[in-house]
């Protein structure tokens, strides 16, 4: 099986060399969806706790990103995906860039209004997939420009070195990331 799927994803690569654009185009889009999927469910319940925890106060929406979020990932990760967050401007280190990530958060940053989901072929068969993501207006509690002193406190005793502040609604904030390996065409 593995053999075949390398034989696949070789014909791919190879096919891509001398396919026209458009139809290059066509096999990216088929990997920005099935990136899209992997990614969907992690964001609908890291969504789903925070807005539920945001209910009790930003102080609590805290504690519950940092303990869910990891939680979350590793939930729907397993040894044929990898899912992640990740962020020019890092609240926490453990959810520093890949190095294959970086070149689109710095395009991200640079030009916020053109970033759009994105999929490339990684080392050993694996697709590497990016979609930005943008503060929202719930997040400006924990992230905005101006931070009540009570969660301005929990973030600098979990958070030591953030860099995640001072953001407005809108702003690029980040990716979602994951690493998978492709599902072949149904014929």
């Amino acid at each position: 099986m593995l053999k075949r799927r390398k034989g696949f994803l070789a014909m791919v690569f190879v096919v891509s060399l001398w396919l026209p654009p458009r139809a290059q185009g066509e096999g990216e889009a088929m990997l920005i969806e099935q990136g899209r999927m992997l990614i969907t469910p992690f964001k609908q319940a890291l969504m789903a706790e925070l807005k539920a925890a945001l209910k009790q106060g930003p102080e609590h929406a805290v504690i519950v990103c940092q303990e869910r979020a990891p939680q979350i990932a590793s939930r729907l990760s397993s040894q044929s995906v990898q899912i992640g967050r990740t962020s020019p401007k890092l609240r926490s280190p453990s959810n520093a860039p890949k190095s294959w990530v970086m070149p689109y958060l710095e395009a991200y940053q640079k030009s916020p209004s053109g970033a759009s989901p994105k999929a490339l072929l990684l080392k050993g068969g694996w697709v590497g997939y990016v979609e930005p993501v943008f503060v929202a207006e719930m997040c400006l509690p924990c992230h905005g420009e101006r931070l009540d002193k009570n969660v301005a406190a929990i973030l600098d005793a979990l958070y030591p070195g953030d860099k995640a502040r001072g953001f407005k609604a809108g702003d690029f904030r980040g990716v979602f990331w994951a690493e998978f390996r492709p599902k072949r065409p149904e014929r």
